[in-house]
């Protein structure tokens, strides 16, 4: 648990890309939300490869830390909510997945809440491939309004589902393990 903050913590490599890419999120939500596709696109490939980053540096240079564990799961929830919403207000999705997939983050929010757990969950495989997915469904969904020519809203409406089956399967798993803790 993180009862005191480490503040050494913060300037670590891995943290300190992770909250590069916490302050790049709201730029991002408003590039989609004035349909700047370009820039949005490349920001998002960009924080995309930051979030791959971060986890590497921490894994091969041995630099993980607490706050990392928790930072890293925590930016990606901003950053999927972030987007889904810039995304809805673009008309890009529908609000039952904005709702599905922000719902599942605040159900495991409350409970752990409730329960008294920590907010840190351990990352299971199912879990990194939801997010892994939401990550894919982003791009398709953001190609289909860069190439206008070439439709990907098949492929992206296809994605954003499974998205959303994997992201509530791994949250099925991560409710099951905080209501045994």
């Amino acid at each position: 648990m993180l009862d005191t903050p480490n503040w050494f913590e913060l300037k670590s490599i891995p943290n300190l890309i992770s909250l590069c890419r916490l302050v790049l999120i709201p730029y991002l939500a408003y590039l989609i939300s004035v349909d700047n596709w370009p820039l949005a696109t490349g920001l998002a490939v960009l924080l995309g490869f930051s979030d791959f980053v971060d986890g590497w540096v921490a894994r091969r240079f041995n630099m993980k830390t607490e706050l990392g564990a928790l930072l890293d799961p925590l930016i990606d929830r901003i950053f999927i909510s972030a987007v889904l919403v810039a995304m809805l207000w673009s008309d890009v999705i529908s609000v039952w997945i904005l709702t599905s997939i922000i719902g599942r983050d605040f159900l495991l929010l409350v409970v752990n809440s409730i329960r008294g757990n920590e907010l840190a969950v351990n990352v299971v495989y199912v879990g990194k491939m939801g997010t892994w997915f939401l990550f894919v469904s982003f791009a398709l969904l953001f190609m289909n309004q860069l190439f206008t020519s070439i439709s990907f809203a098949g492929f992206g409406s296809a994605a954003i589902v499974w998205s959303v089956i994997i992201y509530w399967l791994a949250g099925w798993h991560y409710l099951r393990d905080a209501v045994k803790r």
